[in-house]
């Protein structure tokens, strides 16, 4: 196996913790990024966690997936378009 080769068979479970939108209640000016939960063994890993309406919601939101935020090994951010 190369470096470059990736096994069919994994345990990596991905969850949306927070659904991202564009405007709110006619207000355009206002979004949300999509925050998105990838574990796979010990690795726990956040993907855009930076712009989030509450705080305290995308927190619940991890928690009721297991993690605590002392648990995530890894923050990703993806670069805006």
């Amino acid at each position: 196996m190369s470096a470059y080769d990736i096994p069919a068979t994994g345990s990596a479970e991905v969850y949306v913790l927070n659904e991202g939108y564009v405007g709110l209640d006619g207000d355009d000016e206002r979004g949300s990024g999509t925050v998105t939960l990838i574990t796979d063994s010990a690795a726990v890993i956040v993907v855009d966690p930076g712009m989030v309406a509450s705080r305290k919601a995308l927190l619940a939101a991890l928690a009721s997936h297991g993690p605590r935020p002392a648990d995530v090994t890894g923050i990703v951010f993806s670069p805006s378009v």
